[in-house]
């Protein structure tokens, strides 16, 4: 009589391992300086590194086994070298979530092995780049992956993705109209903080992130430069800008390839670029020399030739955008001429008393968080100018004004101009499932912008001018002072 072999005739069993794997932070800042750590977990212990058998075989299940590392390892690994290929291609990757299986199957003979492993990290990227792109890269990692390479079982990577794009209010036409709106509360401020602070004799001035160019002519008529060059990254905003001069655009022969490059000659519109005049006096008027733009990401120095060696550089609203403020006015500097100026306005603090308004502000909040941003970038300036001033390697400089500023505009105005952002703000990741709320804002913004102009609202802008010392002046560089 043949006995059956009971074993073969039973299938083999399995067991499944779920790892977490997670990082926050920014690869914006560059290959050398993003933070490498980050923290895996195995569920449901809460253990790091404290090890025992899988509960199948009689293990402690509060404790973390070796089946469980091996797919931590994985899911570390497509992890690390996922930011590395990201931060050479020069993405801004904000989050990284990852939950990973493994399957072990049993040989039926005492022994088994992990026969798949499978990632399936949420990414959270601020770019402009398509998913697509996004996914060559996470294959790309995989295939540089040290782990990945050295199991002989299958490792399946299945991203998902959270695309965010890099300007939170996005360049779209309804964008471009809000910033018309911008310019009429904020120009009259800004106009009067530049006129102030120029140096005498401006041959080039340059506007850092120009937009669709309201800030650029109000610089322009605000320094009285022989030449004003906006620096922006959108194309989009860019021939706003430039029809919004009657300019054509015009291949850039003697600049970098690739580059687009728009120009115009004096246009005799007034500084704030959408008509009419805010009442400051003197050099505050009309657009004297000539005015083109030029396509460029102002994070990235050194500058187009157009823009480099400026008398006078001038960034509004601009900080809030950027992940590394210190680095980048640490970049800026270096642009400008000997005894050229930069100029920054940034907001410091908000602050209404109506609900509404400040319902709208805790989202713009929130959206920027996302992208590791802050709304009150004035805020971030005074700690930035001491780390700069004591850095060997930076220009000398001198800060020579430092003060906030206040702006309080009507009620009803900056319900209006609020209320132009959300329809952009609907298409962002982080509005999809909370559509009714935006309604319900909207609605709150469309009332308050009818009504009688009752309330308040203040900004408190931070402007500070600083100074880049010439070669004969070579004190050390000045701490911030504050107003």
């Amino acid at each position: 009589m043949v006995v059956a072999d009971e074993t073969a005739a039973q299938p083999h069993a399995t067991h499944t391992y779920t790892v977490t794997c997670s990082w926050s932070g920014s690869t914006g800042v560059g290959y050398e300086r993003y933070s490498r750590s980050h923290v895996g977990q195995a569920p449901p212990t809460g253990a790091a590194l404290r090890m025992s058998a899988d509960p199948a075989f009689r293990g402690d299940p509060a404790l973390l086994n070796p089946e469980q590392l091996l797919v931590l390892s994985a899911a570390s690994c497509q992890l690390l070298s996922f930011l590395a290929v990201a931060a050479r291609a020069r993405l801004d990757v904000r989050d990284y979530q990852d939950t990973g299986d493994a399957v072990m199957t049993e040989n039926g003979r005492g022994g088994g092995r992990i026969s798949e492993i499978t990632l399936r990290p949420r990414i959270t990227v601020v770019t402009d780049a398509t998913e697509e792109r996004l996914r060559r890269l996470v294959r790309l990692a995989h295939e540089q992956c040290y782990i990945a390479g050295s199991l002989n079982c299958p490792i399946t990577v299945e991203p998902t993705f959270e695309i965010l794009a890099p300007y939170a209010f996005r360049d779209t036409e309804a964008a471009a109209r809000r910033l018309a709106v911008v310019s009429e509360v904020f120009d009259p401020g800004s106009r009067a903080f530049v006129a102030a602070h120029r140096p005498a004799d401006v041959r080039l001035a340059a506007d850092l992130g120009c937009g669709p160019g309201h800030t650029t002519r109000m610089l322009a008529g605000a320094t009285g430069a022989a030449r004003t060059v906006g620096l922006d990254v959108s194309a989009a905003f860019l021939a706003a800008a430039a029809a919004a001069g009657d300019t054509a655009a015009t291949a850039a022969g003697d600049e970098e390839p690739g580059l687009d490059r728009v120009g115009t000659r004096s246009s005799g519109r007034s500084g704030d670029g959408v008509g009419g005049t805010d009442g400051v006096g003197g050099v505050g008027g009309a657009v004297e020399g000539a005015v083109e733009f030029v396509r460029h990401d102002v994070r990235r120095v050194p500058f187009p030739a157009a823009a480099r060696g400026a008398d006078v550089l001038y960034a509004r609203l601009l900080l809030a955008h950027l992940a590394d403020v210190t680095t980048a006015i640490g970049g800026w500097l270096t642009q400008l001429a000997p005894d050229g100026v930069l100029l920054l306005d940034e907001i410091e603090s908000i602050d209404t008393d109506q609900p509404i308004l400040s319902t709208y502000l805790d989202h713009a909040r929130h959206l920027l968080a996302a992208r590791g941003t802050t709304l009150h970038a004035g805020r971030l300036l005074n700690t930035a100018l001491h780390d700069l001033a004591a850095h060997r390697a930076m220009p000398t400089f001198e800060v020579e004004y430092n003060a906030t500023e206040r702006l309080s505009p009507p009620v009803p105005t900056a319900a209006a101009m609020f209320g132009m952002n959300l329809a952009v703000w609907r298409s962002d990741p982080r509005f999809h499932d909370r559509q009714a709320e935006l309604d319900r804002l909207a609605a709150g913004l469309t009332d308050l912008a009818a009504a009688p102009g009752e309330g308040h609202i203040t900004w408190a802008m931070r402007r500070v001018a600083i100074r880049r010392l010439g070669d004969r002046e070579a004190p050390p560089a000045a701490a911030p002072s504050t107003g």
